[in-house]
């Protein structure tokens, strides 16, 4: 996740205008949790608008739908406007992975590519069905 997210970072601070706030490993403070080491991902920030990336990479559906419910869970902390998952994976079985996050606060981006990044395809739920994009 940390190549993923460096990359991503490193992206975003090159194209978004200098008034964007690019943050990266921001603290969750959450009274109901004594957890010290609840992080969100990213946090992108232009006055009241707050867009929160969870990362999660090459992993299993279970692990997936654990970072969905984690993003919602920091969205409502940090005060999020609109949060985002995204999953980068190699493996092709993307339809395994869930589309519907169960929570519409959260929208999901899978990031597919090959192991030599000859090929790569980005998957988002639209319906039944996931779009290429």
């Amino acid at each position: 996740e940390e190549v993923y997210q460096l990359e991503l970072v490193s992206s975003l601070k090159s194209w978004l205008p200098l008034f964007y706030g690019v943050f990266t490993q921001v603290v969750v403070e959450n009274e109901r949790c004594k957890r010290t080491d609840m992080y969100a991902d990213v946090m992108i920030q232009m006055n009241e608008e707050r867009i929160l990336l969870e990362l999660v990479a090459h992993t299993g559906k279970d692990n997936v739908a654990e970072h969905i419910n984690r993003a919602g869970e920091y969205a409502k902390v940090l005060k999020a406007t609109s949060t985002y998952v995204i999953h980068f994976t190699s493996s092709p079985k993307i339809d395994e992975y869930p589309f519907c996050t169960g929570n519409e606060e959260v929208s999901v981006i899978h990031v597919y590519h090959s192991p030599s990044f000859d090929v790569i395809k980005i998957y988002q739920h639209k319906g039944e069905e996931p779009t290429i994009i």
